[in-house]
Formats: C-alpha cells, sequence, structure tokens
C-alpha cells in the first residue's frame, strides 16, 4: 500500500503507542480528532535515520576483525554477552514489587515538594456496577483472555467512575464475586484517560496500592467460595446448573458461580506476573485454580450443550493452559498437569474459527516440549553416546514446530488494524492464532539457540541453567577454536550452527511481527486509552530479544558477516539494521504493556539496556551514525 506522502520521523507518543500512521503536526490529526494532548519526544534507540553513505563491507569486516585493542573489545564482548544471557534466565528482568515500593519512596522523598497530600489529586479507575465491569473485560482482556464465553447484549462505551485515590481506602464499591474483584485489580493498574501524570512515581504507586487491595479482596472471596465448593464436588458433572450451592447472581449470565474462583484465580495469576513479578505467587494462583477445575470435574466432561457448558470449557482449557504457561515462564515443570488422555472435555467453540482453540492449546504443549528439550541439553552435551539421541530429539520438535505452525498461518490477517467490536469472536481469533504464531516462533529459539550460538568463544553463562562446557579465558584471544566449545562434542548435528542461528534469527523477527499486530483497545470503547492488558507472551518476547541480540555480536565476534553477505547477496549494514529493526519493534511492543503493568516494564529496561550495550560496544561506528 502507499501513501500520498512518506511516514514522519518525529511521531508524536500517542501514535507510536498505537503504531498508527502520524502526520507530524504540532497537534497531528489523530490527536485532534480524538481531542487528546500531543506530545513528541525523541527515540531512546536512535530517534529518526538519516541517509548516510554506506559503508562497504570491508569497512564493516575491519571493525569486525581482531587488531590490536583485540582485549579492550574482547572484555567489553564478554560484558555484552553477559547481559544479553541474562534476558532467557527464567523471570529476567521482572521488577518484583518489592523493588518497585522501594523506588517509590524513595523517588518521592528524593523530592521535597512531593508529599502524600498530592496523592488526593489523581483519579483512579473504578467501576460502579458489576456489569460495567463485565463490560470493561470485554474492552480491555477478552481478546487477550478468553476466560469468559462471548457476551450477550452489544458492548457499550467505557465508563469509569474517578475514583479519588485519597478515597482509595474507602469501602470498594462492589465486593460480591471473586471475578469482578480480580478483574477490577487489573483494570485500576490503566490510567485514565483524563489524568495527565499518569506515568509519575505518585499516580503509578496510587493505582498500584487500589489494584492490591481489589487483588487482596478477591483472594477473600474465593477462599469463602471455596466453603460453597466441598458440596458441589459431591454432585456429579455436569449438574451445576441444576443447583446452585452459591446463591449469588453470577458474574456472566452464562457462567455459573462456581466457576467465578477459578477464574479469578487465573487473573490474578496473571496479575502477580505481570504486576508483581512473583513466580512463586504466580504458580500458586494457578495450581490452586487447577486443583479447584479438577474437584469441579471440569477435566471430565462430555459433549452436552447447555447455557453453561461453553464457560466449563473456556474455564477447564484456560486453567490447563495457564498451568502450562508457568511451567514454560519458569522453565521448569512447576505444575505437574496429568495426561491429556484422562481429559474429555471438548475444546471451547469459537464459530469464527473453530480451529483456533485447538491450536492455541497445541502451543503451550510444544512450548512445554521445547523447555523440557532445552533442559535435557545440559546432560546430553556432556555424552558423545548420547549426541545422535539429542539432534534426533531436535528434528522431531523442529519438524513438529513447523507443521503447528503452518497451521496457524492461513486466518492470519494482513493488517492488525481492527474495527470490529472487540469482543467480536473473530477478534479474538486474531488474537490467538497471533499468539500462537508467536509461541510457536518461541519454541523454535528454545530448540535451536545453543546450537546456534555454542559456537561463539564468548557463551556465557546465566543461559537457561546451560553453561559452557569449558570457561574460556576472554583476554587471551577472540578466535578460539569451535572445537574447544560444547559444539565440538557434538557429532554429526542434523544443523549447522548457521542453519540453527538463521532459524533462530527468523523466529524471533517473526515475533517482532506478531508483537507489535496484536490489537491496542478500540477506541470507539476505550477512548484513547492505548495500553494492552495480561501479557502472557513477555518470555517470548524476551526469547526473540535474546535471540536478535546475540546473532549480532556472533557477527561481530566470529567475523561472519562477510560470509552471510557472499552467500545472500544481503549486504552487512542491511543485515545490521534488520536485527535492529526487530529489536526496535520488540521494545515498542513491550511497552505497550509496561504502561500497565510494572514488572513488565522491568523486562523492556532489560532489553533496552543490553540493546544499548550491544550496538555501541560492538558497532560503535554504526551506532553513531544511525542518530539524527
Amino acid at each position: 500500500m502507499k501513501f500520498a506522502a512518506p511516514p514522519v520521523k518525529v511521531a508524536c507518543l500517542a501514535c507510536r503507542a498505537s503504531r498508527t500512521r502520524c502526520d507530524g503536526g504540532q497537534t497531528c490529526h489523530n490527536c485532534l480528532v480524538r481531542n487528546r494532548e500531543c506530545y513528541y519526544v525523541p527515540s531512546k534507540r536512535g530517534g529518526s535515520r538519516r541517509t548516510r553513505a554506506n559503508p562497504s563491507n570491508a569497512d564493516i569486516l575491519s571493525a569486525a576483525q581482531p587488531s590490536n585493542r583485540t582485549s579492550q573489545h574482547c572484555s567489553s564482548d564478554f560484558t555484552t554477552l553477559e547481559q544479553i544471557g541474562h534476558l532467557i534466565s527464567p523471570g529476567a528482568g521482572l521488577k518484583r514489587s518489592e523493588y518497585v515500593e522501594v523506588r517509590q519512596e524513595a523517588d518521592i522523598g528524593s523530592h521535597p515538594g512531593v508529599t502524600t497530600n498530592l496523592i488526593g489529586d489523581f483519579s483512579l479507575r473504578v467501576y460502579e456496577s458489576e456489569q460495567t465491569v463485565l463490560n470493561a473485560y470485554y474492552t480491555y482482556i477478552h481478546q487477550y483472555f478468553p476466560i469468559l464465553p462471548p457476551p450477550i447484549s452489544p458492548l457499550k462505551p467505557d465508563r469509569p467512575i474517578h475514583w479519588s485515590s485519597t478515597g482509595s481506602f474507602k469501602t470498594l464499591p462492589y465486593t460480591t464475586s471473586p471475578l469482578s474483584l480480580a478483574i477490577s485489580a487489573v483494570l485500576a493498574l490503566i490510567p485514565l484517560r483524563q489524568e495527565e501524570h499518569c506515568d509519575t512515581v505518585v499516580s503509578t504507586a496510587a493505582r498500584s496500592s487500589l489494584a492490591q487491595r481489589f487483588a487482596h479482596a478477591a483472594l477473600e472471596h474465593v477462599e469463602t467460595d471455596s466453603e460453597f465448593l466441598d458440596f458441589t464436588t459431591a454432585q456429579p458433572p455436569g449438574s451445576l446448573d441444576e443447583e446452585l450451592p452459591i446463591s449469588r447472581t453470577p458474574f456472566h449470565p452464562q457462567t455459573p458461580a462456581e466457576l467465578e474462583s477459578v477464574l479469578a484465580l487465573l487473573i490474578l495469576s496473571n496479575y502477580e506476573h505481570a504486576q508483581r513479578g512473583n513466580l512463586l505467587k504466580m504458580t500458586s494462583r494457578a495450581s490452586q485454580a487447577l486443583v479447584t477445575a479438577k474437584n469441579l470435574s471440569l477435566h471430565r466432561l462430555g459433549s452436552e450443550t447447555d447455557r453453561f457448558s461453553e464457560a466449563r470449557r473456556r474455564a477447564w482449557w484456560m486453567t490447563y493452559y495457564y498451568a502450562h504457561l508457568c511451567s514454560v515462564v519458569r522453565q521448569s515443570a512447576s505444575i505437574n498437569v496429568d495426561d491429556d488422555s484422562e481429559f474429555t472435555t471438548p475444546y471451547p467453540r469459537l464459530e469464527a474459527d473453530p480451529e483456533a482453540w485447538t491450536i492455541f492449546i497445541e502451543s503451550l504443549r510444544i512450548s512445554v516440549a521445547s523447555v523440557r528439550f532445552t533442559a535435557s541439553h545440559k546432560t546430553s552435551i556432556m555424552s558423545q553416546a548420547e549426541a545422535s539421541s539429542m539432534y534426533e530429539q531436535m528434528g522431531k520438535l523442529d519438524r513438529w514446530v513447523v507443521l503447528a505452525s503452518a497451521r496457524a498461518e492461513p486466518h492470519l490477517p494482513v493488517s492488525s488494524t481492527v474495527e470490529l467490536d472487540p469482543a467480536s469472536e473473530f477478534v479474538t481469533s486474531q488474537v490467538m492464532r497471533r499468539i500462537c504464531r508467536i509461541r510457536f516462533s518461541s519454541a523454535r529459539i528454545r530448540i535451536h539457540r545453543y546450537h546456534a550460538f555454542s559456537d561463539m568463544p564468548l557463551f556465557g553463562n546465566n543461559h537457561c541453567d546451560l553453561t559452557p562446557t569449558d570457561i574460556l579465558n576472554v583476554s587471551s584471544s577472540v578466535t578460539v577454536p569451535i572445537t574447544n566449545t560444547a559444539s565440538g562434542l557434538l557429532a554429526e548435528p542434523t544443523f549447522t550452527c548457521d542453519q540453527s542461528a538463521g532459524i533462530c534469527v527468523e523466529s524471533a523477527l517473526t515475533i517482532s511481527r506478531q508483537l507489535q499486530n496484536l490489537p491496542t483497545p478500540n477506541a470507539d470503547y476505550a477512548g484513547d486509552i492505548l495500553s494492552q492488558t495480561m501479557p502472557t507472551t513477555s518470555c517470548c518476547a524476551m526469547q526473540a530479544s535474546y535471540a536478535l541480540l546475540m546473532q549480532f555480536c556472533r557477527l561481530r565476534v566470529m567475523s561472519q558477516i562477510p560470509v552471510i553477505s557472499a552467500s545472500s547477496g544481503i549486504s552487512a549494514e542491511r543485515l545490521v539494521e534488520e536485527l535492529r529493526h526487530g529489536l526496535d519493534g520488540i521494545i515498542a511492543a513491550m511497552e505497550g504493556f509496561a504502561g500497565v503493568f510494572q514488572a513488565i516494564s522491568g523486562m523492556t529496561d532489560e532489553v533496552d539496556a543490553a540493546y544499548q550495550v550491544a550496538f555501541q560496544v560492538t558497532f560503535p561506528e554504526l551506532e553513531t551514525n544511525s542518530r539524527s
């Protein structure tokens, strides 16, 4: 598609966050029609690019070849790799809530003019009824986290009330359903569109405090409901609609109240991960949801169809999904899920895309398999006898991912523009398939990453519990033979190191594109709120960042640029810019979630820091020339 004018290089913050075209005016057209403030801040990752003379391959090669500065570059490269390697450790970059609270107190204390009285100047996002909370769930959460059936009535524009932060210690406006309280905990983190200083320390602290109140209230109601669920577990499967031991009005008309505790725990599990940065509590909430779901026999339902059947199916399979997700995030079998052969519950129905749920669940199964494969690498590389078996498993897993990824591809739209009702199941199916592509690509990176980058002489620690068999002396030489590394112990690999590196880069770029194409809330319902919620692919973004940064350093350290250029016909500078562009996309997409969740903001900072170190240390000439 061609535009009448080229894109501007100074897009405002709102257009940049929503990834829409900005006309670069003092007040751009998009901000003008939406009656919002229009601000421009230069990008921290290089800003607008300017045309420059293309350096020759010889020039770039000279920067990559060892010279009299070998020892200086060598130590810098090792520092870079240590920073990059940290990206794939479990929970990398997550800001723990304790750290955030300490920093907030320090920041407030360092500004004498900021007092607790200023907290009263901020309005927080609260809803006056459970009906408006349900409406907000479909606006902000459902397309990413479809735990409820489709809405039974048309969606209305979002209408939160302005809850004064000084009144955050008052009684909460509704205290009946644990699910509505858990959803409110997430919604409270989203800034109101009228809030001018939503990114200040005091404003962020006020939103976090209110969200935590909702989360605690939700847990209390989960415990209260558990007393009634003892009665429910004695009933035969499928009888929940005959007699409801919990007498309150269901949060969703087609979801029995007994399921609300399970769904609330799933929301709270994601909250503990994305907001609090607590992987232990994330796993604990998901494990409790799994136990409760099994006690309700949700995993042994038949093909019966009634007004609650779709809600039960979604409750079970989202619980199953999130239990596996905990294992992927923590890179271990943190929750023991029984063999799938015991599960008889059909997949939920998605009329817009009947195959979406099948692929959605399969993407997590493949992710778990890739985590197990990665965990077995350390023991496999120690024995020459096990090398052939490891590579055979590697080939099988790779073929599985490729075939599954091909199934996720056909229904993907070309554009991420969503003009439909955000509660539309068509939108949900689009997001589910994009998440599947992200997970499949992340799985391929896990399968190939050690083989792709183990030929680097500066292969550092913290690679998902994978350590090199030989810790190299980085002050000696940059050109250590490949046979001295772990790759030298592996005979007749299925893939060459270059092939595995190419797969990792291709997969990482796919993740970057799909993350950028995840939709933001529809402006017709959410106004100009551009923040995204319910991040479940943050670890995939870290994997992709790791792959791109490691390939960049691999080009630098191993002097692979002329080899790749000669075989592909692509200039060295273009390869570097492709890696840079992919990282820019990942960081920009993560910033969409970081605007809501504090722990995710730590991940974004971690990737951005590694980005800055890698490009400034390895190719300072390119980093300098790329800035306007």
